[in-house]
């Protein structure tokens, strides 16, 4: 499978969480006042999904982060649309003093909802970390159509359940 190389992509090695953004101009660019680019990144991109609790991914291995990209585009129109994604380390996260609780995701991809965590974090917080991973330089992981098709095809190969209706999947023997 020609895939990304997750490292390069995310400016950062495994392990780290995975946030998906709507737009990659949410996280800004290194150029911006870094102030705005904090405010613009939490308001977008931690849109509160209920009481302060914030849905990401571990990665820990890049078939993780291949099965995470499965997962959240098997809600979405197309396997194949873009992703936009951010990382963060969980030295980060702990830093922040963010709770990162591992619970069920609701993804179409068992793998992905493995390594499904809420993260509860309250606005300062998460302004905190958003200032580290961009002080760092971490850049916006963006998968496109030739980065995912691969990806898809290895879904395919293995009966993931975010590509396609079926019974057994190579994901529920891991």
């Amino acid at each position: 499978m020609a895939t990304p190389n997750v490292e390069q992509m995310l400016g950062l090695a495994p392990p780290f969480f995975v946030r998906k953004l709507v737009r990659a101009s949410h996280w800004g660019a290194a150029a911006d006042d870094i102030q705005q680019r904090v405010n613009t990144a939490v308001s977008e991109g931690f849109r509160s999904e209920g009481s302060g609790t914030f849905s990401m991914y571990l990665v820990e291995r890049d078939l993780d982060f291949y099965r995470i990209a499965m997962g959240l585009n098997g809600n979405r129109g197309s396997l194949t649309e873009s992703l936009c994604l951010i990382g963060f380390s969980p030295q980060e996260v702990d830093d922040c003093s963010i709770k990162a609780i591992n619970s069920a995701g609701t993804t179409k991809c068992s793998h992905a909802n493995r390594c499904h965590f809420d993260l509860m974090a309250t606005k300062g917080q998460l302004d905190e970390l958003c200032r580290a991973a961009m002080t760092a330089g971490r850049p916006v992981g963006r998968l496109n159509k030739r980065h995912l098709q691969p990806m898809v095809e290895q879904a395919q190969e293995d009966g993931c359940r975010a590509v396609e209706k079926s019974e057994h999947c190579a994901c529920d023997d891991e």
